[in-house]
């Protein structure tokens, strides 16, 4: 990860917890992805989840209602694929 997260993004994902709501997930996902694209991967870390189910449950449903979107859009299996939130302006310097 480029950058160390900011304490606003530290507060929500320690207020998450391990049994969130599917809701506060997908909301955590869009604020994380607002501040800097990240991968799956990255994500799942962030968020103590497995990549797998983060990929299925969360990240597909939120790109299939245009609030998430991909960082290689003509590529979906981009070695170095990252989302970010749509509608935020990211700093890709």
């Amino acid at each position: 990860m480029r950058n160390r997260l900011p304490e606003h993004l530290v507060g929500i994902i320690q207020a998450l917890g391990k049994h969130a709501s599917p809701q506060s997930v997908q909301q955590a996902i869009l604020e994380l992805c607002g501040w800097q694209p990240l991968a799956a991967k990255q994500l799942a870390h962030i968020l103590g989840r497995n990549v797998a189910y983060l990929q299925n449950r969360y990240i597909q449903p939120l790109i299939a209602t245009k609030r998430l979107e991909y960082l290689f859009p003509n590529n979906p299996a981009h070695p170095r694929q990252a989302y970010r939130t749509v509608g935020k302006s990211q700093d890709l310097s």
